[in-house]
C-alpha cells in the first residue's frame, strides 16, 4: 500500500475521471462492467482488486490504466489531451519500479503488455510538453 500512496501522491488522483473508452481489445474481465462505480468507492474499498481499471484526469493530461497480468490490452492514446504524443511509463506496485514504455503521437490504438517478470503493472500515460 505504500508503494501505491507514494504512485498517487505525485499524480493528481482526486481529479480521475473512470474512462471506459480508453481500452479497446483484452477487456474480457468481469470487473470491466463496474468502472463506473469506481470514484464513488474509490477511498472505501481495494480499488486495485479491479480488472483491468483505466482512468483519466478530468482535464484528461493523464491517464492510468491497471494491468492485473501480463496479458496485452489495447489502449486508445487519444484519452490524453496531448497535441502531438504521449509518453507511457510503466509502474511496478509491488516495488514502485518504473520504466519507460516510450512517447508515441496522441491518437489512434496501440497495444500495451507489462514487461517481462512483472506479476501486474499500471501503465501511466502523460501528455508530451
Amino acid at each position: 500500500m505504500t508503494i501505491f500512496r507514494a504512485f498517487f501522491e505525485t499524480l493528481d488522483w482526486w481529479s480521475l475521471v473512470p474512462d471506459r473508452e480508453i481500452l479497446g481489445k483484452g477487456l474480457d474481465f468481469p470487473a470491466t462492467q463496474r468502472i463506473p462505480i469506481m470514484r464513488a468507492i474509490f477511498g472505501a474499498l481495494d480499488w486495485w482488486s479491479l480488472v483491468p481499471v483505466a482512468a483519466r484526469s478530468s482535464n484528461r493530461t493523464w491517464a492510468v490504466v491497471y494491468f492485473p497480468t501480463r496479458k496485452s490490452v489495447d489502449v486508445k492514446l487519444d484519452a490524453v489531451n496531448a497535441t502531438r504524443s504521449v509518453m507511457a511509463t510503466w509502474m511496478n506496485p509491488a516495488t514502485g519500479r518504473t520504466q519507460a514504455a516510450g512517447q508515441m503521437p496522441a491518437k489512434g490504438t496501440r497495444s500495451f503488455k507489462p514487461p517481462e517478470g512483472w506479476e501486474d503493472a499500471i501503465l501511466v500515460l502523460r501528455a508530451s510538453p
